[in-house]
């Protein structure tokens, strides 16, 4: 199982979500749980920047997928991120 699985798994076990399946893999894996897109990869910058970037996107008008939930797994380095549907 590679880390990203693990890292998923780890997520949606931690949320209490259903088990999750790949949706694809390229520089991140994204995953699908229930209602919810997880996405995990390796952190190439700080959450907190995201965020900021994402709320500017959201006020020039473009629709941004709402962050639910984040959880780093410092062991695997590899960072979940769940988002709405």
């Amino acid at each position: 199982m590679n880390a990203a699985l693990l890292a998923a798994a780890e997520a949606a076990h931690e949320w209490a979500l259903p088990s999750p399946e790949l949706i694809r893999t390229g520089m991140k894996s994204v995953f699908v749980a229930g209602d919810e897109v997880l996405r995990v990869g390796t952190a190439s910058h700080c959450f907190e920047a995201d965020q900021r970037f994402a709320g500017v996107l959201f006020g020039g008008g473009v629709l941004v997928p709402r962050v639910l939930r984040r959880l780093e797994v410092g062991d695997l380095n590899e960072r979940s991120v769940a988002r709405r549907r």
